[in-house]
Formats: C-alpha cells, structure tokens, sequence
C-alpha cells in the first residue's frame, strides 16, 4: 500500500505534540510501511507513555474486530456504516468547486484532512465494535451450568410412556432404572396379548415373557434408550455445546431449565437440576410434546430388589422372543 502522502517521521529523540501526532498517524498504517519507520515508531513509544497507551487501543480494537469477524452484523450495521459514508463524502465539496492554492497550502491541507480521516475511521470503528458486540451480546448462547456437587446416585429413575409399534399398535412401557448401578426393569404391556420384562445391565440383559413363559438372554429389542438421563454425558454434551441450554419455562405448573439434546429432544430440569420430563417436536418455548406420562425419582430403599432378579425364572424355557415392539 502507497502512503507517500503521510508526513515524515520526526528524528530520533524528537518529542511534542507535534512529533505525537504524526507518531499516530503512523500507527493506523503501522502493518504497511517499511521496518525502518517501524523501528522509529517503535523507539517512541517505548518512551512516551501517551503514545503507548494508544498503540494498546489500536491493537485491542483490531483484536476485537477480528473476534467480531464470524458473526454477521444486522442489517442495520452496513445501513449505519453507508450512511456514515455517504455523510463523510457529502461534506467534500466537488472537484471542480474547490479553489486553487500554493502547494505549501495544498500540502498542508492535506495533512489535515488525512488526520481527520483518520479520526473518522477510528470513530467509525468504533461504532462498527460497538454494534458487533452488542449483536453479540444479544445472540450469545446463555450460561448455564450443572453444580459441581449434583449427583443422581442413590435413587431409581422411574418412568412411563406409550410407544407405537412398527404395525400401530400401541405399548406402555415402565421403567425401572437405578443411575448408580446402571441396571434396569423395563416392562413391556399390549393389552393382555403381550407382557415382556427384560432385567440387566449393559454387559448383561435377560427378557422374560410373562405370558408364554419364554425366557431369551439378550433381548436388547425390548430394552430402552434412557441415555439423555446419563448426568456425566450431559455435563460432556453441554461443555461440548453438543447440548444446549434455552432458558427458563414452565412445565406442568413448575419452573424449569429447558436444554436442547440430540435428536431434536428437549430435556426438562427444575431448579434443583433433576430431569422432570423430555420433550419432542418442541420449536420453542411452551412448545412440544412430553415424552413421559409419569417421571419420578424413588430412593433405592423403596424399590424391591426382586425387580433386579437376572435369573430365568421356574417354569420358563429358554427360546425366542417377539421380534420388538
């Protein structure tokens, strides 16, 4: 870039108002002209503590522009920054208009002028960083995050909901899920044609049907999905913007936290950071349709241990399953 038009760098050693000016002019220039200047820039600032502090402004706004830069400003950003133009234009008179003059005048007019431009571009720097941040501030994601110290150990997570078959018909399913040992019961009901419990873990699952008296070891068809309930990948999914939290709403007459997983899922927390409910097709706030009919938390003490029984039971055989809801 040409900046012949700029004054000369005032000798080494020089100081004043006059010497600081054109100091400053060169800093808006400073990534464009030769190592020399740089050096005798440089050597000034390292002893004028006026000029230093506003080599810093310089440097802080080029940092926050560069921030700024991945996010697209309103409409009325480039609105504001065409009319700043145009009103900057409109105050030089045209060409043919302006007088003639010495060159001594013309000289110094122009040093003036490029002293004013760049008084300009900083304000309308400015004014750019001000409205970038403040649409930042604005569309930023909110901050949330789970207390260090929760825990959802030592109960049991009990739910129910309606499923629909791959040929309509229509499940209830209730889950019995202990978040400190990872074992489950879930039980599958279709009218009095068909019950089916399945009992175990991750490394182990036994399905009983209750009508037949069949038993299958690794009936995963008739086990659930319940991983949006797993606190240590929620709080992974959230640090990882994988999962995102929306805000506050209300649910079923209670404040609560609403945070966006995958699948489009909306899981529901209260105050005390305890799922209440998930949500699917839910586009916003007060939007969506709850998952689970019924949701709550039960001490382990409460829960009978024979739901955890993994053993076939008497009088069942071994065989296959239905092939899954």
């Amino acid at each position: 870039m040409n900046h012949a038009d700029l004054p000369s760098l005032p000798e080494s050693g020089a100081y004043g108002p006059q010497v600081c000016a054109v100091m400053r002019l060169y800093l808006a220039v400073l990534d464009d002209v030769p190592a020399e200047q740089v050096r005798l820039v440089f050597e000034h600032i390292h002893t004028c503590p006026a000029c230093a502090a506003e080599l810093h402004l310089f440097t802080r706004a080029t940092q926050l522009v560069s921030g700024a830069a991945n996010l697209e400003p309103p409409p009325r950003v480039d609105q504001a920054v065409l009319r700043a133009i145009v009103a900057r234009s409109s105050t030089r008179p045209p060409e043919h208009l302006r007088p003639l003059r010495s060159h001594h005048a013309s000289r110094e007019h122009h040093f003036l002028w490029l002293i004013g431009q760049v008084a300009a571009v900083g304000m309308l720097l400015i004014a750019i960083m001000a409205v970038y941040l403040l649409a930042g501030a604005v569309t930023a994601p909110r901050v949330f995050a789970l207390p260090a110290n929760l825990s959802w150990s030592g109960y049991v997570l009990f739910y129910r909901e309606t499923k629909v078959g791959v040929n309509g018909t229509h499940y209830r399913v209730n889950c019995y899920h202990d978040l400190s040992t990872g074992r489950m019961h879930v039980e599958t009901i279709a009218g009095s044609n068909l019950d089916i419990v399945v009992v175990g873990n991750d490394q182990i699952l036994l399905g009983k049907d209750l009508i037949h008296h069949v038993a299958e070891w690794d009936a995963n068809a008739w086990s659930v999905d319940d991983s949006i309930f797993n606190l240590m990948q929620l709080r992974y999914d959230l640090q990882a913007h994988r999962a995102v939290y929306e805000g506050m709403d209300r649910f079923e007459g209670q404040e609560i936290y609403r945070i966006r997983w995958k699948n489009g899922l909306v899981l529901l927390l209260d105050t005390s950071y305890w799922p209440v409910n998930v949500l699917r097709d839910s586009h916003g706030p007060s939007s969506g349709q709850p998952i689970y009919k019924m949701l709550t938390w039960l001490p382990v003490s409460q829960v009978p241990s024979t739901l955890w029984d993994i053993r076939v039971p008497a009088g069942f055989r071994l065989g296959s399953l239905p092939a899954g809801p």
